[in-house]
């Protein structure tokens, strides 16, 4: 193998799937693997866990095509300290050569058949959508994944294909996220698949909010995500994902109120600075205001909303799961959805924008604030 590569390409390439080439007891998986294939004068670099491999194409000057493998870290370390701009690697059958400028070093490499890689065969079940879409659907979706270890089946994000739509659905069990986006297109009736949680991570840190269209491609073994030279492949969770569909509450006899996004948040930030602590906060609903108060200060704030009804309804909520969906949203208004029906509410709350639904189970505001769950 001989190639000649930009620094800039290959260090932010190093740089993104060096956080994946760290497996504690498989010495191969320090190591990215390089592929030169001198047809597409492209530069291929790997990265695996085993649960999931990160693929980037980089353009560059292939002379001779060949595989080698060089430990990330190494790598990684080397280029943040050269000055040059290009970068060549040669390979012997001794060997592996990196040179910049008059400088050269022999970085360690293993065989490189002995990388591991995932399998990946184009589907007949493949869809399309915008890569700004696809990551936006991702973060809102997860403000309420599940992280606990116990609970298999919901350890990560619902992919769903719906008519010509595409759902994220996310659930902790006290908490549901469903978003939806149109498709581009679709090749065949697709089946659901679940992505885990560490490989939706690592997506929203690689897609950017750009008109791109990502490939996705589904099947048993594996799910794949093409976009602009990049290749992720992933294991999905094969547990059943259960039905989160029979929990979303029937909201047609709950008041709609629509608020300033921005406004609420703040209230909630003022009256709960430390959310990481287990703090609720209560909603109490009366003629044409909302209150938001908490316990644990003594503190309340007001504001104006238009509801006509003159009684009053209180309603308990994790302040927490309030506080993520409104700063993952960039939408200026929402819609929040409350059961009035009681004075004393104990449904589940809704917030919704067009292509965002967002339920929170209530606190009980009396016996320690025990938690309802789904």
């Amino acid at each position: 193998m001989k190639i000649e590569v930009l620094k800039t390409d290959l260090n932010k390439a190093i740089k993104s799937l060096s956080k994946i080439a760290k497996h504690k007891h498989i010495p191969i998986l320090h190591h990215v693997l390089l592929d030169a294939n001198i047809e597409t004068q492209k530069l291929t670099i790997t990265a695996s866990d085993l649960d999931f491999q990160i693929s980037i194409a980089l353009p560059s000057q292939v002379s001779e095509p060949g595989q080698c493998t060089i430990n990330a870290k190494e790598l990684s370390w080397r280029l943040k300290e050269t000055l040059e701009t290009t970068i060549q690697i040669e390979t012997t059958t001794e060997r592996t050569i990196v040179r910049h400028g008059t400088a050269q070093f022999h970085p360690d490499g293993l065989t490189p058949s002995e990388f591991p890689l995932l399998p990946f065969n184009k589907s007949l079940h493949c869809y399309r959508i915008k890569e700004s879409a696809l990551k936006e659907m991702l973060t809102l979706a997860n403000c309420a994944t599940c992280v606990d270890s116990t609970r298999l089946s919901i350890l990560g994000i619902l992919l769903k294909p719906k008519n010509n739509e595409i759902h994220a659905v996310a659930t902790d069990g006290k908490r549901l996220a469903i978003v939806k986006r149109e498709l581009l297109g679709m090749n065949a009736e697709m089946p659901q698949v679940t992505i885990p949680n560490h490989v939706v991570k690592e997506l929203i840190h690689l897609l950017k909010d750009t008109p791109n269209i990502v490939e996705i491609n589904t099947s048993y073994d594996n799910v794949s995500f093409d976009w602009n030279n990049i290749r992720l492949i992933a294991r999905p969770l094969y547990s059943a994902y259960p039905n989160y569909e029979c929990v979303i509450p029937d909201s047609s006899t709950y008041a709609k109120i629509l608020l300033d996004r921005l406004q609420l948040k703040g209230m909630i930030k003022r009256l709960c600075p430390n959310v990481k602590k287990e703090t609720h906060v209560k909603l109490t609903l009366t003629e044409n205001l909302l209150m938001l108060s908490t316990a644990e200060s003594e503190a309340s704030e007001t504001m104006v909303i238009d509801y006509p009804k003159r009684q009053t309804t209180e309603t308990g909520f994790n302040a927490k799961f309030l506080l993520e969906p409104l700063e993952a949203l960039e939408t200026e208004m929402i819609k929040l959805e409350l059961d009035d029906r009681h004075t004393k509410g104990m449904s589940p709350g809704v917030i919704k924008t067009v292509w965002f639904e967002y339920i929170v189970m209530p606190v009980r505001m009396s016996q320690n604030y025990e938690n309802n769950k789904i």
